[in-house]
């Protein structure tokens, strides 16, 4: 429920219960026709349902969605270079698995925060999401490079793969956390 109260008249204005849709929900709430001047000091008017509309904003978190897969991606690709990543095939499967990953991890906090809040749940559910991430990136990228090693055994990522997808997820954890703050 929202409450509006309107300090000229000494008046409160009691919205219907409004669920939460989507994760940033926008409601709009109208008072268009009503006369709150004649209205005794003190009175609660309770406003129809009529009059209240949700706005359904998909860009913004969209927006925001596809800024933080971009800056896991340069981050981690980065780090991937560090770690002697040098083929287009290499940085690609490191690409798609992120980008596959983020969009798994974002569903699942979007879909969390909607049923949950952002309270306690959420950032439990963030966690366990995070060791998820990392745990399936790390076996992943294990199989598929130790998968790829066996016709090179030259290569040192295939040692090193599950270091690189350690750091490269406390590295992009960090940075998200940092960024979040402000």
């Amino acid at each position: 429920k929202v409450l509006v109260y309107l300090p000229e008249n000494d008046v409160f204005i009691v919205s219907p219960v409004i669920e939460r849709t989507t994760f940033d929900s926008f409601v709009s709430l109208r008072f268009d026709g009503e006369s709150y001047q004649t209205l005794a000091p003190g009175a609660v008017v309770a406003l129809p349902e009529s009059n209240v509309s949700h706005t359904y904003r998909i860009l913004p978190p969209l927006f925001s969605l596809l800024g933080r897969i971009a800056v896991t991606l340069v981050l981690e690709l980065v780090l991937a270079l560090i770690f002697k990543f040098r083929s287009k095939q290499q940085l690609g499967v490191i690409a798609l698995t992120n980008v596959v990953t983020q969009l798994a991890l974002n569903l699942a906090l979007i879909i969390t925060a909607i049923y949950c809040g952002s309270g306690t749940i959420y950032w439990l559910e963030f966690a366990v999401c995070e060791i998820l991430v990392f745990l399936g990136e790390a076996f992943f990228y294990r199989w598929y490079f130790t998968k790829k090693a066996k016709k090179d055994p030259q290569n040192y990522w295939a040692e090193n793969v599950l270091l690189y997808a350690f750091l490269a997820n406390l590295l992009s954890l960090g940075f998200g956390l940092l960024v979040s703050t402000f």
